[in-house]
C-alpha cells in the first residue's frame, strides 16, 4: 500500500519496536518529516536512528514537496502539512497521521488517514501480530507517551478481548 507518513507514527512504532509492521506499506515521507527525524537522530534518539536506517536502506523514501497554499493557513505542524500536501500532490490516498486535527483535515481532502493504532490493528487483522501482542503494543504506546483518550483505549482493549 503506497502511503505518505508524518513523523509521529514512525517514531511511535520505532519506540515500541514495531517498525517491521510497515512491511505492507510503501512509505514516502516529505523532506520536512525527514528533517524532523534527522534532528532526533542528531539528538541521539534511538527511535530516529531506527527510522533513518530504513531511509538509508530505501525502505522509506523521501520526496520534496511544496506545502499546499490552503494548508499553510492551518494550525498544524510542518510535517503534517507536508505529509498531507504530498499525499494530495501524488494522489496517494493513505496518509499516516496521529494528530486528530491533521486527520480531520486529511479527510476533508478525501484522504484516508491512519494512525499508529490503526497500523497496529491492521497488523493484528492481517496476522502479523497476535491479539496479545496488539494489547501489549497499545500499552507500550501509552507508556511511551502516546496520547489517546482513555475511553477509546479501554474500548479498543475490550474489543480485542471479545474477539478471541
Amino acid at each position: 500500500m503506497k502511503s505518505v507518513s508524518n513523523a509521529s507514527p514512525l517514531i511511535f512504532l520505532a519506540k515500541i519496536e514495531k517498525l517491521d509492521l510497515l512491511s505492507n506499506y510503501e512509505i514516502i515521507i516529505p523532506n520536512q518529516v525527514y528533517e524532523e527525524i534527522s534532528k532526533g537522530e542528531e539528538a541521539g534518539k534511538e527511535d530516529a536512528q531506527k527510522i533513518k536506517t530504513l531511509i538509508k536502506k530505501g525502505i522509506i523514501k523521501t520526496e520534496e514537496v511544496e506545502i499546499n497554499k490552503e494548508l499553510e493557513k492551518q494550525n498544524l505542524g510542518e510535517g503534517e502539512k507536508a505529509a498531507i500536501s504530498l499525499a494530495i500532490n501524488k494522489k496517494i490516498s493513505i496518509v499516516l497521521l496521529d494528530e486528530r486535527k491533521a486527520r480531520r483535515i486529511a479527510k476533508f481532502y478525501n484522504l484516508n488517514p491512519k494512525g499508529t493504532l490503526g497500523i497496529l490493528v491492521d497488523a493484528c487483522n492481517n496476522s502479523q501480530i497476535t491479539k496479545k501482542e496488539l494489547k501489549e503494543s497499545i500499552k507500550r504506546l501509552v507508556e511511551e507517551g502516546y496520547r489517546i483518550n482513555e475511553g477509546l483505549i479501554l474500548k479498543l482493549l475490550n474489543g480485542i478481548e471479545q474477539h478471541k
